[in-house]
């Protein structure tokens, strides 16, 4: 990317700007997070031999850098403009050694690959990465508000069910990769799509359990659709992530709504059928049982590179794997990010710990939220171990997990200040604010 298209974009995300902080600020902050959310799931398609595909989306998956900045010069000037009404930021340990990693990345990018590299890495890291570790800070004022972050991403995730099928009617083949006919969706890689709708599949799961009034049905059916295309990954771990953040999340309500497991196994069955039979797809899945393992020799490899540059590391053109987030730290940036990457997952696994022993001191209504930061990072770290986006400056995952520290700051509060009643009406709750 050059420095003219970063300049030309960041115009694109102030007329942005301006156009909806002319009206209601605070739905800034949800199309800020709704527009960065649906980008992340973006990427260039390559072939195996590094051939771009060209795909109906191509226009749009070629830019994902530059739309994403965009997105993030709009919520950087909406969190300016509400900084006004702010008496201090409060921001959790875990996000800000986070962001710390992502600031460091950037710094270490541009001393392997120069001076304007430098530049460009450290202005999007800034303008993209500060807004999303404070958008929900500023937006959600009480643990009930998750339900309606949680819309946004059902609706994200429909927006992109919409794009894969629009691609899917165009060309269906370029929706998979290798021999195998793996699912990469919108994504340049089939474990990054199997992530990114693991994800998904948890927040639709948690609306279809706990905001079951008007959105049920519309959970219900795309959960189902997301099995499917996390079946077609072929992503073993993308699965387990899945079913891990599921199960936290569906634990509270297991033993009332076991009656829909076998209504939405139906579902997704039926809709397999449809897509294997009547139109043709090719789903394959026997990787999934597949026993063999592709992680230790890729865990070797890293480990070397890292050991053999241990200060700068590789950086990320000579990175020859990616399978564990922490050994990529170590294999590209050098011992100094690892060492960040150590501090804010230690800092992250005391909150799920913390959330964990408090768990009963929350009221009932925002238990839920509770549940859904432990069984999200928890997929998160775990998904890690084999997933090398710890340093991604644009993923999927990188979004939900800052939504989920600060959650999880907000619920500790709450809980620092004994239980909350029930209410009717959403009640204010001590928060992790950019404005309190």
């Amino acid at each position: 990317m050059t420095t003219l298209l970063y300049l030309a974009w960041l115009g694109i995300g102030l007329a942005l700007l301006l156009v909806l902080l002319l009206g209601r600020t605070r739905n800034a902050n949800l199309i800020f997070f709704a527009g960065i959310l649906f980008v992340s799931g973006l990427a260039t398609p390559l072939s195996l031999s590094d051939i771009v595909e060209q795909t109906f989306w191509l226009p749009v998956q070629s830019r994902r850098s530059e739309l994403f900045l965009a997105f993030g010069l709009m919520g950087t000037a909406a969190l300016l403009l509400q900084s006004r009404r702010a008496n201090r930021v409060d921001l959790s340990l875990a996000s800000m050694f986070y962001f710390l990693s992502l600031l460091y990345a950037a710094l270490l990018r541009g001393y392997h690959e120069g001076a304007l590299v430098l530049f460009e890495s450290t202005v999007f890291c800034v303008f993209t990465v500060i807004p999303l570790a404070l958008w929900s800070s500023n937006y959600v004022q009480s643990p009930n508000n998750l339900a309606i972050i949680q819309r946004v991403i059902l609706l994200v995730n429909i927006l992109t069910i919409g794009f894969v099928a629009v691609q899917f009617v165009q060309d269906s083949s370029m929706l998979t990769l290798g021999n195998a006919n793996r699912f990469r969706g919108l994504l340049s890689n089939p474990q990054h799509a199997g992530v990114q709708f693991a994800l998904f599949s948890a927040s639709a799961l948690w609306i279809m359990l706990h905001d079951k009034a008007r959105y049920f049905t519309v959970a219900l059916a795309v959960l189902a659709v997301n099995g499917v295309l996390l079946l077609w990954s072929g992503s073993r771990t993308s699965m387990a992530m899945f079913l891990l953040a599921g199960g936290v999340i569906a634990y509270p309500r297991l033993g009332r709504q076991a009656i829909y497991l076998p209504l939405f196994g139906l579902i997704g069955f039926g809709v397999y059928s449809i897509v294997t039979t009547k139109l043709g797809v090719d789903i394959q899945t026997d990787r999934l049982a597949a026993g063999g393992n592709t992680r230790s020799e890729a865990w070797r490899m890293l480990i070397r590179q890292g050991v053999n540059n241990p200060l700068t590391g590789v950086g990320v053109g000579d990175s020859e794997k990616s399978e564990n987030g922490w050994l990529y730290g170590f294999a590209t940036y050098g011992i100094g990010m690892l060492a960040i990457q150590l501090i804010w997952t230690a800092a992250a696994i005391r909150e799920i710990l913390v959330l964990v022993r408090r768990r009963n001191r929350f009221a009932p209504e925002i238990r839920p939220t509770a549940y859904y930061c432990i069984g999200i990072l928890l997929a998160y770290f775990g998904g890690a171990v084999f997933e090398g986006y710890l340093i991604s400056r644009v993923s999927t995952p990188m979004c939900i997990a800052f939504l989920a520290f600060t959650l999880t700051l907000l619920l500790r509060k709450t809980a620092d200040v004994g239980s909350v009643q029930p209410s009717k009406k959403p009640t204010t709750y001590p928060h992790a604010s950019y404005g309190a």
